[in-house]
């Protein structure tokens, strides 16, 4: 299938390089965590810019920029997009 989308999570065939849901997938009463301004990828609690390959499958692999790999889809730092619980199985 799809891959999930960075911001709402889910796998369905949207656009995921212009999402802008404001709720997680399947859950309507759960905010997204992250948003998008242009090509860059926002956490909302902090306006800070996350790293967008962190949320790939195959991760990122600097390390000059961890405080960016922060999950887009829950806030946690363990995991990007498509390895989150909250992700459409």
């Amino acid at each position: 299938g799809h891959p999930a989308c960075a911001v709402c999570l889910g796998r369905h065939n949207h656009a995921v390089a212009e999402c802008n849901a404001s709720n997680i997938h399947n859950q309507p009463n759960v905010p997204t965590v992250s948003f998008r301004n242009n090509k860059e990828l926002i956490l909302r609690k902090t306006g800070s810019a996350l790293c967008y390959d962190w949320q790939r499958r195959s991760g990122c692999g600097s390390r000059s920029h961890n405080f960016k790999h922060i999950c887009s889809g829950c806030g946690e730092r363990n995991h990007g997009a498509q390895d989150c619980p909250r992700a459409e199985k």
